[in-house]
Parts: C-alpha cells; sequence; structure tokens
C-alpha cells in the first residue's frame, strides 16, 4: 500500500472511530435542553443515555459474529447507515418516548460501528505500524472525548435537536467508505454455534480474560472523571459548563500526547508493563484529587490521570487483537466493547450512590485505589500470563 493510501485509509478509520464514540459523549451536555423541552425530569431524562448503552450492549455479539461471517464492509455501511438515520430521526422526534425509540436504534448501529476501527487495524496493519495506528486511535477517541461535549453543549444552546445531526454525518461517511475503503475480504462461513464455541474458549483463555477486565476498568476510570468531575467543578466551585470543557481537555491532551508515542513506548517494555505503569500513574492522579480545593490543583490531578492513560489504552487495544482467536477478532473485539460499555454505565451507578453518602472526595480515594490495585495487579499476575504466553 502506497504512503499516501496508507494515510487515507487510516484517515477514514478515524473517522469511524469518532463517530463511532459520540453516541454517548456527545449527549452528556444535551440532556438539560431535552429536559427542557420534553418536560421530562432529571431522572428520566437520563434513559437517553441509559437506552442507547443497552442497546448498544445487547448488540455487540450479534454485530460481532456478523462482522466474522459476511465481512466488515457489509456490516459496517449498514451500521454507519442506522446511526445517521437515528440521528435524523431522533432530531425530528416529535415526543420523548420517540427519542428514546430513535436511541435504541442509533445503539443498533453504533454496535455495528465502535469495534470496527480497532478491527480494521487489525486487518490491514501488523507489528510496529499496528501499535502506532492504535495510538493514533486512542489519540482520536481522546480528541473526540474532549470535543464531543463541547460541540453538544455548543449545538444545544442553539436547540436541542442540533446535536444529533452530528449523527448523520456518518450517511456520507458509508458511501465514502462503500466506494474508495479497502476492505479486507475475512469471512468465515460457518453457523452460529460453530462461531461460538471456539469463542467461548476464547473466553477461559485467562489473557482473554485479563484484556477484558483491563478495558472494563479503564472506563470505569474514564467514567468517573465524565461524570462526576462536572459535578464536582459545579457543585463545589460554581465552575461554568464552558470552562468544565477546558478541565476535561486537559486530561484529555494528556492521553493524546502519550498515546502517540505507544508505539515507541511498545519497544522499550512488554506492553503489560506498559498497562500496568499507567494504571498506577491513573490511579495516583484520583488520590491526588482530594488533598487540595484549588482549582488549579484539580488540573494538575486530571493531568496526572490523563498521561497514565495515555500510557496503558493503546496497548490494551493491541493486546485485544493479539489475544483474539483467528478468524474471531469481531467477536472478540464485540465481547471486548461489551466490557467498555459495561464499566461506562457501572461507574455512574456505582459511585453515584456512594457520592450520595460520602461525598465526591470519597469516590475519587476509591476510583484511585482501582486504578493503583490494577497496576499492582498487572504488574503482579497479568504480566505473567502474557509472558508465559510469549516464551512458549
Amino acid at each position: 500500500m502506497k504512503e499516501s493510501e496508507n494515510r487515507s485509509t487510516l484517515v477514514l478509520i478515524m473517522a469511524v472511530a469518532l463517530l463511532g464514540m459520540m453516541g454517548g459523549s456527545l449527549m452528556g451536555p444535551v440532556l438539560p435542553a431535552i429536559s427542557g423541552h420534553f418536560g421530562v425530569g432529571g431522572g428520566r431524562v437520563g434513559l437517553v443515555i441509559t437506552f442507547y448503552a443497552a442497546s448498544t450492549a445487547v448488540s455487540f455479539p450479534f454485530m460481532g459474529y456478523l462482522t466474522d461471517r459476511y465481512g466488515r464492509k457489509h456490516v459496517l455501511i449498514p451500521a454507519l447507515i442506522i446511526n445517521g438515520t437515528a440521528g435524523i430521526l431522533g432530531a425530528t422526534a416529535p415526543n420523548f418516548s420517540f427519542l428514546l425509540f430513535a436511541r435504541v436504534i442509533q445503539g443498533i448501529g453504533i454496535a455495528g460501528m465502535a469495534p470496527m476501527a480497532l478491527i480494521l487495524i487489525g486487518d490491514i496493519y501488523g507489528g510496529k505500524e499496528r501499535t502506532a495506528a492504535m495510538g493514533k486511535l486512542s489519540s482520536t477517541r481522546s480528541g473526540g472525548g474532549m470535543i464531543a461535549p463541547l460541540l453538544g453543549g455548543a449545538l444545544a444552546s442553539l436547540h436541542w435537536s442540533f446535536p444529533f445531526f452530528i449523527y448523520a454525518l456518518s450517511i456520507p461517511l458509508a458511501v465514502v467508505l462503500w466506494i474508495w475503503f479497502p476492505f479486507p475480504g475475512k469471512t468465515s462461513k460457518i453457523s452460529v454455534r460453530e462461531y461460538l464455541k471456539p469463542l467461548k474458549e476464547a473466553g477461559k483463555d485467562p489473557r482473554v480474560q485479563a484484556v477484558l477486565l483491563l478495558n472494563f476498568l479503564s472506563f470505569f476510570l474514564v467514567y468517573t472523571v465524565v461524570t462526576f468531575i462536572p459535578q464536582h467543578l459545579s457543585r463545589e466551585f460554581g465552575v461554568s459548563e464552558a470552562l468544565t470543557g477546558v478541565f476535561l481537555a486537559v486530561q484529555a491532551v494528556a492521553t493524546i500526547t502519550i498515546a502517540l508515542q505507544s508505539g515507541r513506548l511498545a519497544e522499550l517494555t512488554h506492553k503489560t508493563y506498559l498497562v500496568g505503569i499507567g494504571f498506577l500513574i491513573s490511579g495516583f492522579g484520583f488520590l491526588l484529587l482530594p488533598i487540595n480545593g484549588l482549582l488549579l490543583w484539580i488540573a494538575f490531578s486530571l493531568l496526572i490521570f490523563g498521561l497514565g492513560r495515555g500510557f496503558y489504552q493503546p496497548q490494551i487495544n493491541t493486546l485485544v487483537t493479539e489475544v483474539a482467536p483467528a478468524g474471531r477478532l469481531g467477536g472478540v473485539a464485540s465481547v471486548n466493547n461489551i466490557a467498555k460499555y459495561a464499566g461506562q454505565m457501572t461507574a455512574p451507578i456505582v459511585l453515584g450512590v456512594i457520592m450520595s453518602y460520602y461525598g465526591f472526595s470519597t469516590v475519587f480515594l476509591i476510583s484511585g485505589s482501582i486504578g493503583v490495585a490494577t497496576g499492582i495487579g498487572t504488574f503482579l499476575w497479568i504480566s505473567s500470563k502474557f509472558m508465559d504466553e510469549d516464551v512458549s
């Protein structure tokens, strides 16, 4: 593949990744506008996120099978069209119930999009190029995590429906991919039962289990930041939504900075060591949060968290492609995304209860302890599982 074609291919993959991660992150700042327009309470408006996330998680295994059975192209193109159509339906929703219906439909589309960037990188690239591409994937997602809330809030300030039209961009992207993208011709012509049998066996592999656990914990921690830092800044300091976006951008920029060096870092030591280092750093970032009440200290703590995430997230993504059995990358990647969405849904629920009883400091101390414990566990147990496999 020529360098220009390689660059164009990677750009299109990143576009899929960017739209695939905006299903939830774009909506956060939009919820108050939706609540006001449809006259629904603060608790009920959260269903806009819940319905979408649940639909996505439930659809992942089905999409994983279709991806490996019929090929990447025949899943991604319809998924993009579904996502774009659901965005238009959401923007034109006549009532709240119809909006929730549109979000359920969108979740199905996202389930076909979200794992596809990782799958395509695993198909098209190898060796150091794959690791570097994974770094760019994490950087794109982190950048999207920074831009999406700012974009959603800005558009919602004009009209509640405007952010939904961002999802409609999936439709022209589907056309471009259909015409120009060099989809690999990988398919696996087997039944669902035959497909699931080795996938179940893969689930018994300690390395697969470890990667799924690491991704769950990764997104548990990041959604601690996304969910509770804005509330903490608003309640304790009266910080505006715009300035809150700046604070969240600090950790995103830090993540991007380190993630872009993931290929070089992987040349220096084993990927699992980088994962362990990253979780330790992110954990310390959380533990620093309750120490000082200054806004600059909070920004510094978020910087530390973001640096740690830049170490571990690209390496976890790469490990997913390495532990998947032959012909089952789509399935393993989809299960991996279930773990990711489980982390997203678990953090707000579990830590929300803790916050209501014990406050923000306890939330941050618990998340910090989880990060540090994960880092230590990676060094003591998870790394050995991968080292043993490499030796054998």
